[in-house]
């Protein structure tokens, strides 16, 4: 389990969060909800252990985590299927480019695009390579930090469903951030939403992620009048 108690951060002297309590457990998709520069990125980087709280402890229990950032990061003098085989150290060298190529087919690639390197591939297989690689490092725990804001919407559409699928197929907890309503009604689990200066958890929901876009903006629109959402929903895509 990931478990946060009265955290705080407070870089620069700011303070961005303060008594922030937060659990991810085993196997479970939690999307975190809130307003762009709320502290979203600070929290995942509490949870990878990148930064030290101030105040409050992190406690991270998972045995390996991951991460995929806004930026897919890739390596560019790497194809797609290198960029994967990097990450697999604890499989044995002879079937690492098997294993890597099993996990982009997962995820659409076929051979060819398998061979071609970061500048021949679309964002929205940029950003697919980024979530093969931290699915197949055998991770427990991936952290996502919005990754894909820069995509439109029918790419972010297709990449949220892939997401879902491999949370459940493999049954890792994925701590997923954004700002975009309808992205966290679609796949969550639990949506926690975070708002305020300095932020702190205003509501924690568990909920069945839909399966059709309609009730996806049926869900999200009935979400964004609650009103411990008010404020949240006040600042999206501010």
């Amino acid at each position: 389990m990931l478990r946060f108690d009265k955290v705080g951060w407070s870089p620069g002297g700011e303070a961005v969060l303060d008594g922030l309590d937060l659990s991810v457990t085993p196997g479970e998709l939690v999307v975190m909800l809130g307003a762009s520069g709320v502290g979203k990125t600070s929290v995942l980087r509490l949870s990878a252990g990148l930064i030290e709280p101030r105040a409050g402890t992190v406690a991270n229990g998972f045995a390996a985590t991951a991460m995929v950032f806004q930026e897919p990061r890739l390596m560019p003098w790497a194809t797609a299927l290198a960029n994967v085989t990097l990450v697999l150290e604890r499989i044995e060298p002879a079937r690492r480019g098997e294993v890597a190529a099993r996990w982009l087919r997962h995820l659409g690639f076929d051979d060819a695009d398998m061979k071609k390197h970061p500048g021949q591939l679309s964002g929205g297989m940029r950003a697919r390579v980024a979530v093969a690689r931290a699915f197949a490092t055998g991770a427990d725990l991936i952290l996502m930090d919005e990754p894909f804001v820069s995509l439109d919407l029918g790419l972010r559409r297709n990449l949220q469903v892939e997401v879902r699928r491999l949370a459940v197929e493999t049954g890792v907890a994925v701590l997923f951030v954004t700002h975009d309503l309808t992205e966290a009604v679609s796949l969550a689990d639990r949506i926690v939403v975070l708002a305020g200066r300095p932020a702190q958890v205003v509501a924690d929901l568990r909920q069945t992620p839909p399966e059709r876009i309609s009730e996806v903006w049926e869900a999200a629109a009935a979400l964004s009048v609650r009103p411990e959402l008010a404020s949240v929903v006040a600042g999206l895509g501010a």
